[in-house]
Parts: structure tokens; sequence; C-alpha cells
């Protein structure tokens, strides 16, 4: 984006170059249709605070998958636990042409989250360094 010292430069390029607009574009680095536009509404004068910009974000585009949400929500309701493969066979039945993977991440959104699975592990026993120690470990004298 070219700010206020950009456009102050190519005002004195203007004038260097006795008012050749496609060199005073070539030498400032601006296209030629900005510099011509910039002129043809009086912006070189005007403080880039002052200006609006002539376009807004992009509207959201519906995925490919958008039109079988009530397909899958039914089926989650009904089956909670049914799998992401079969609803994709399911769907792909219905007509959905889209992948395997944004039906996969779209479910994993409407599942709660599992909770982790509690992991109970046993140490083993520490291994006896000599054979008095294994002797009485297992609680018989040692022999040789």
């Amino acid at each position: 984006m070219h700010g206020v010292p950009d456009r102050v430069y190519l005002r004195h390029l203007l004038q260097e170059a006795g008012g050749s607009r496609r060199e005073a574009a070539r030498r400032a680095g601006v296209g030629r249709s900005t510099l011509y536009r910039w002129l043809e509404e009086g912006l070189l004068d005007v403080p880039l605070e002052t200006l609006r910009a002539r376009y807004g974000p992009r509207p959201p585009r519906p995925s490919k998958l958008a039109p079988y949400h009530p397909l899958i929500h039914a089926r989650l309701a009904e089956f909670p636990a049914l799998q992401a493969t079969r609803l994709f066979a399911e769907c792909r039945a219905a007509g959905y042409p889209g992948g395997y993977s944004q039906l996969r991440a779209y479910v994993g959104t409407l599942r709660p989250a599992s909770a982790p699975s509690c992991v109970s592990r046993l140490r083993p026993a520490s291994r006896p360094k000599s054979t008095s120690r294994t002797a009485a470990f297992l609680g018989a004298s040692a022999t040789r």
C-alpha cells in the first residue's frame, strides 16, 4: 500500500519529469493506472488516513458439505457412536461430491472431546543384583 510519502514523491517526480506521467510512475515503481487514478481523483495531496478502502472482506462460501449438515445431525442424534466412514458412505449415497477428510473434520467438531482414559501402570519388580538378594527376594536361603 502506498502512503503519503510515496504520493509526495510522485508529486516531486511529476514536476521533475516535466509532467510525464509515465516516467514519474516508472521512477516511483507505481503502476501507471494507479498514478492516473490518483491524479484523476486528486489523491496525491490527500492524507492516507482520510481514504477508505473500496472493497471489503469476501463473503464466506458454503462448503460442499453444507447441504448435508441436516443429514449428519439427524444420523448422529439417532446413533451417537456412528463412525465417520459410515456417515461418509451415507452422504455419498445422498449425492455428496466432497471428500472424507472434510466430513471427518466436521464430525469431529460435533462430537464432544473424549476424556483421556485413566491409565494404571504397574512398575515391574526391580531386578535383583546378586544371588543373595535374589534368594532374599524369593524367601529362600542363597545356595550355590
